[in-house]
């Protein structure tokens, strides 16, 4: 992860710009683009760039945009350099900008269609987190229950 920081009013330093090189063998998941999103709100940056090799998830995708993150993939490595250039060019660009603005400043003729979509992709992956969160619970008391059996057998032993 790259940071460039910029004095916030309050005279913090925040990132202004946060990229991340993602590379791999499978196209990029939703929960690699929620990971990244939960990283840039936890540094509050002003903008986001990911950066994919080889490619990323359709619903992977929608979700990077829904935040606003500027997405780059590539197959080759060697386009990671122009990519990130595209990607930092895009920030700057008009169309980035009035977009931007409409996000910040939601209206009443804003076409609110997809939300529906996104709330059951939300609770869907909030489901599933929850399941995995169980069984990772049941995992951790099965580990330490077996953790204290061997610690009585140890006792038992000296």
């Amino acid at each position: 992860m790259i940071a460039w920081h910029m004095q916030k009013p309050d005279g913090e330093l925040r990132p202004d710009t946060v990229l991340r090189i993602i590379m791999g063998s499978a196209p990029l998941s939703e929960s690699s683009v929620a990971a990244f999103v939960a990283e840039c709100s936890d540094v509050e940056s002003s903008h986001s760039i990911l950066i994919v090799v080889p490619s990323m998830q359709e619903s992977a995708a929608r979700l990077a945009d829904f935040y606003g993150i500027i997405t780059r993939s590539s197959n080759h490595v060697e386009d990671i350099q122009q990519k990130i250039l595209e990607a930092i060019d895009e920030i700057f660009s008009p169309k980035r900008v009035e977009k931007k603005e409409i996000v910040s400043q939601p209206s009443k003729t804003q076409d609110n269609s997809q939300i529906p979509i996104l709330i059951g992709m939300l609770y869907k992956k909030e489901s599933d987190m929850l399941k995995t969160m169980q069984k990772t619970v049941e995992l951790i008391e099965a580990t330490n229950k077996r953790i204290e059996e061997l610690a009585k057998k140890l006792v038992e032993k000296f």
